[in-house]
C-alpha cells in the first residue's frame, strides 16, 4: 500500500509540478522561478494580473471610504478593472478620490492599451535573447543584427506599440476637449450638472474614460435629447471596444499610403495576426463591419418597432426616437448606458437586450480566435495572417468550430451562475414578486458576464440589481465579470501572444562583427576544396534568363586542375576565395 501511494504522488507531482522541475537541482526561489516560468502562458499570467488589481483596488477603496463594505468594494473595483459598469452602490455618491481610482483601474483594464502588452512583451524576450547571443557593440541595436522577416517583424512590434497609444490617448484626448467645449458653450446643460454634483469639465474627463473603456457608471438619460453628446459618445464607444481593429487596420492603411518607407507597414498589413491580436486581414475586417452594421439595425429596428407608442418613446420627438434607439443600440453590447428608462421598454426588447449583452464579444473574439496563427517547425504565414499547414501544426480556426466552443462554455457559466444567486436570493423573490423577478437576475447575469453594465435596477435604488443581493450573490457576479473579460483572448499558440527563438533569424556575417570568434579553418588542400566547389558551379541557375557564355570557357581549364579558373569561376557566382585562410567573403555579382 505504501508503495502504490507513493508512486501516486510521484505520479502526480510530476503531472502537476512537471518532470523537467523534479529533475532540477535548483532550490528555493529559483525553483520556484522555473516552476513559473514552466507552467504560465498568457491566459494565466492575464487573471493572476487582473486577480492582484482587484484586491489591491479593493483595498484603497475601503481606505478612501470608510463607510464601504468589503465585498462593496470588491465588487465596483471588479467592475472598473474588467471594464463592466455594474455598480453595488451610487457611484455619484462617492468622493472624487475615489472615483479617480476607478478611472485608474480603467485605464489598466483598457481593452484597447493591454493590447500593447503581449507586443511590448515580445519586443523585450527579441531584446534579451539578441543581446545575450551576441553581446558585442551592436547588442543593443537589435534591427541590425536581424535579417530577413526577424527584422521586420521586429521594427513592426515597435511602431504597433506607438500607433495603439497615440490611438488610445489621442482618442479620449480629443474626446474630453469635444465635450468640454461644448458644455462651455452651451449653457443649457448647467442645470443638469448642478442636479448632478459635477463640474462639466470632469464630466467630460470621467464620461469620456468610461465610454472609451466601455465601463458605463452612471446614466444619460439627462441627456436623451442632446444629439451632439451621445453621437460624441457613441463614436468613443466603438472606437474603443467593437470597432477597434477597423480603426486600427484603417489607420495603418493610410499611413502606409502617405509614409515614404513603406516595407514595414506593408509587413503589418500583410501578416496582421502575427504581429497584433487585434489586426485582421482585409476580409475578416470586412466581415467584422458588416456585422457590427448588422447588429446596430437589428437592435435599431426592434427598439422602433417594439416601443414606438409605449412611454419609453412617447415624450421624445421622432428624431430624438431614432436618436436613442441607435444610441442604445451602439451601447447594448458594450458600454451599458441608458439614455431612457428601459424598465418601461417592451418586454421583448428586453429580452433583445440580454441576448445582445451575451454576445457581445463574439465578432472580436470569435475573429481573434479563428484567425490564430500557431507556431510550427515552419512559421508558413500567407498574406492573410493565416498559417499553412506545417509538420507539426495541424490546427486552423473556423468560425463554425470556434462559435460552438464559445456558445458551450459561456453557457455553463451563466447558467450555473443564475441557478446559484437564484438559490441564495430565494427568499427576496418570494417576498418581493413585482420589483424583485428572476428575469432580473438573468439581465444581470447577462449583463455581468457580457461585461455591458446594464442593469434594470431597483425601485429607491439608483445603483444596479446587484445592490440588492447578498454577499454571495456579489462574489458570483464578480466572478462572472471577471470570466466574461478573460473569454475573448487569444489562445496560448497565438503567434501574436508568443515568441519562437528558433525562428529569430540572424545576420552570420554580423555575428563575426558581434564578437564571435572565427571557425578553425578546414585544413584541406586548395585541390580538395576547389573540387568540393566545382559540382556545385556546374549546377544551373534558377533564373534562367541570365547566362554566362564563360563558363563552358572555363570548365575546360577547371578539369586540368587550374586553380585560377577555378576562383575565377567562384568569382562569377558571387563568392570570392582567399586561398591563404580559407574565408569565404562575399564580393558583388557580376552584372553581365
Amino acid at each position: 500500500m505504501r508503495e502504490f501511494l507513493r508512486s501516486l504522488a510521484t505520479t502526480l507531482k510530476s503531472k502537476l509540478v512537471g518532470k523537467r522541475i523534479l529533475n532540477s537541482k535548483k532550490t528555493g526561489f529559483p525553483l520556484f522561478w522555473k516552476w513559473l516560468k514552466y507552467h504560465s502562458n498568457f491566459y494565466r499570467l492575464h487573471l493572476a494580473y487582473f486577480v492582484s488589481m482587484m484586491f489591491v483596488g479593493a483595498g484603497i477603496i475601503m481606505a478612501t471610504e470608510p463607510n464601504i463594505l468589503f465585498e462593496d468594494a470588491l465588487f465596483i473595483v471588479t467592475s472598473a478593472v474588467n471594464v463592466n459598469g455594474l455598480m453595488s452602490v451610487n457611484a455619484a455618491t462617492m468622493t472624487v478620490s475615489s472615483q479617480i481610482v476607478l478611472v485608474v483601474w480603467m485605464f489598466c483594464g483598457s481593452s484597447v492599451l493591454f493590447s500593447i502588452v503581449p507586443t511590448l512583451i515580445r519586443r523585450f524576450f527579441i531584446t534579451s535573447y539578441v543581446r545575450r547571443k551576441n553581446p558585442g557593440p551592436l547588442a543593443d541595436k537589435p534591427y541590425k543584427v536581424l535579417i530577413g522577416d526577424s527584422r521586420l517583424e521586429y521594427k513592426a512590434l515597435k511602431k504597433l506599440s506607438l500607433v495603439v497609444f497615440v490611438y488610445w490617448a489621442g482618442l479620449q484626448f480629443l474626446g474630453f476637449l469635444a465635450l468640454s467645449i461644448y458644455f462651455a458653450v452651451n449653457t443649457g446643460t448647467r442645470p443638469i450638472f448642478e442636479k448632478r454634483g459635477m463640474s462639466p469639465v470632469w464630466f467630460s474627463m470621467f464620461f469620456t474614460a468610461q465610454g472609451f473603456q466601455n465601463c458605463g457608471f452612471g446614466s444619460l438619460e439627462d441627456f436623451n435629447l442632446d444629439a451632439y453628446v451621445l453621437i460624441t459618445l457613441s463614436i468613443l464607444i466603438m472606437a474603443g471596444n467593437v470597432a477597434y481593429p477597423i480603426f486600427l487596420r484603417l489607420i495603418i492603411t493610410v499611413i502606409h499610403r502617405f509614409s515614404k518607407k513603406k516595407t514595414v507597414w506593408r509587413f503589418i498589413l500583410d501578416h496582421p495576426r502575427r504581429c497584433f491580436t487585434h489586426l485582421f486581414s482585409n476580409g475578416q475586417t470586412a466581415w467584422l463591419a458588416t456585422t457590427i452594421i448588422g447588429l446596430i439595425l437589428v437592435e435599431v429596428i426592434a427598439f422602433l418597432a417594439l416601443d414606438w407608442n409605449l412611454s419609453v418613446f412617447v415624450p421624445l420627438p421622432i428624431p430624438a426616437r431614432f436618436l436613442n434607439a441607435y444610441f442604445h443600440a451602439v451601447s447594448t453590447r458594450a458600454v451599458g448606458w441608458n439614455s431612457v428608462d428601459i424598465n418601461q421598454a417592451n418586454p421583448a426588447m428586453l429580452i433583445i437586450w440580454a441576448v445582445m449583452m451575451y454576445i457581445s464579444s463574439y465578432p472580436v473574439s470569435l475573429s481573434v480566435r479563428a484567425s490564430t496563427v500557431g507556431k510550427g517547425k515552419k512559421s508558413d504565414v500567407d498574406e492573410e495572417g493565416m498559417i499553412y499547414k506545417t509538420e507539426d501544426t495541424q490546427f486552423r480556426s473556423t468560425w463554425g468550430n470556434q462559435a460552438k466552443f464559445f456558445l458551450a462554455r459561456d453557457a455553463t457559466f451563466v447558467f450555473a451562475a443564475i441557478f446559484m444567486i437564484a438559490a441564495a436570493e430565494a427568499s427576496k423573490l418570494r417576498a418581493d414578486k413585482e420589483n424583485f423577478t428572476l428575469f432580473m437576475i438573468i439581465f444581470e447575469v447577462f449583463s455581468a458576464y457580457g461585461t455591458v453594465g446594464m442593469s434594470m435596477g431597483y425601485p429607491g435604488n439608483p445603483a444596479s440589481t446587484s445592490a440588492i443581493f447578498t454577499t454571495f450573490s456579489k462574489i458570483v457576479i464578480c466572478g462572472l465579470m471577471l470570466a466574461g473579460r478573460h473569454r475573448g483572448l487569444p489562445d496560448s499558440i497565438d503567434r501574436a501572444v508568443q515568441w519562437n527563438r528558433k525562428e529569430i533569424q540572424f545576420e552570420r556575417s554580423k555575428k563575426q562583427a558581434l564578437g564571435s570568434q572565427s571557425p578553425v579553418p578546414n585544413h584541406r588542400s586548395t585541390r580538395q576544396l576547389m573540387e568540393i566547389g566545382s559540382p556545385l558551379m556546374d549546377q544551373p541557375r534558377r533564373n534562367k534568363s541570365r547566362k554566362f557564355n564563360s563558363d563552358k570557357e572555363a570548365s575546360s581549364d577547371d578539369s586540368q586542375g587550374n586553380p585560377e579558373s577555378a576562383n575565377a569561376k567562384f568569382m562569377r557566382r558571387g563568392v570570392s576565395i582567399d586561398m591563404g585562410e580559407f574565408e569565404f567573403l562575399r564580393a558583388p555579382r557580376d552584372s553581365s
